[in-house]
């Protein structure tokens, strides 16, 4: 297997804090089996192909890849806690490596997305019991100890004991992906600007005031709640933010419609080019 981390915002840990981990005992309602990402400070972020595959299954919260190495060996990647409303595929899509597969669902509390890896396993005994082909998670990081025919933990807390058998560790490609694709994207068609609203007070937060960090120009289009903004602390110099929000405000004005490329920064989105229809 040939992997890259499933996001592309940096802030995002792997650690007690930041938020990965797999099982810490040996009790089994401890189960883990995959890897927990979150951003410090918490937020919604961004989700992303760890490999090259199609679209195996989405339900509820999660999406679940198919993907064949080089050799000829099938592998799956299943991204749980997500907002599939955000997702642009359906079942049976080929997606890219790296590419955009939707945004962690910020109803799932504690916000984070789970990632786990699987692998298909024959049917073998042990024991003296028969057991079946699985689908079997495995740890990707190289954590969990390899024995008896599937990836168990070590006895006791996992990062105090020692690593024994042979672990399996899968190759990480470097990141960040970012840096190797697109991650704009736009609104799906043209639509009608309903509202604008602008913030450009200046000075000390008092008395609900809005700080310079604050000073945006928001705008909202027909059939989406949430608004998209740029930011306006340039706006006094002729800067693409100022000839942004001329665009933007005389199309409001006009009943023109526009269609958007925007990013993701945390919760908000960032105008970052229009398209006015004449």
């Amino acid at each position: 297997m040939d992997l890259s981390i499933p996001f592309y915002d940096q802030d995002i840990k792997l650690g007690p804090s930041g938020g990965g981990w797999f099982r810490n005992s040996n009790v089994a309602s401890a189960f883990h089996g995959a890897t927990d990402f979150n951003t410090s400070p918490v937020s919604v972020f961004d989700v992303c192909a760890a490999a090259e595959g199609t679209v195996l299954a989405r339900a509820g919260d999660a999406l679940t890849l198919s993907h064949t190495t080089g050799q000829g060996r099938t592998f799956r990647t299943v991204y749980l806690h997500m907002d599939l409303g955000s997702s642009p595929h359906a079942v049976g899509d080929s997606v890219q490596r790296g590419e955009f597969l939707g945004r962690t669902d910020p109803t799932q509390q504690p916000l984070h997305l789970h990632f786990g890896v699987a692998v298909p396993r024959p049917a073998f005994a042990y024991g003296g019991a028969s057991i079946a082909s699985f689908w079997h998670f495995i740890d990707p990081w190289g954590v969990y100890d390899y024995r008896a025919g599937s990836y168990l933990p070590t006895t006791g807390r996992i990062f105090e004991s020692p690593i024994a058998g042979a672990t399996r560790t899968v190759q990480w490609r470097a990141q960040p992906v970012a840096k190797t694709i697109p991650i704009a994207r736009t609104t799906p068609e043209y639509r009608e600007i309903v509202r604008v609203q602008a913030r450009t007070r200046r000075g000390t937060n008092l008395g609900g005031t809005f700080p310079a960090e604050q000073e945006q120009f928001l705008v909202w289009v027909r059939d989406d709640p949430d608004f998209f903004l740029v930011p306006l602390s340039q706006a006094s110099d002729r800067t693409m933010e100022f000839e942004l929000v001329t665009l933007l405000r005389e199309a409001f004005v006009h009943g023109k419609k526009v269609r958007l490329e925007y990013r993701h920064a945390g919760d908000l989105r960032y105008i970052m080019a229009a398209w006015v229809n004449a």
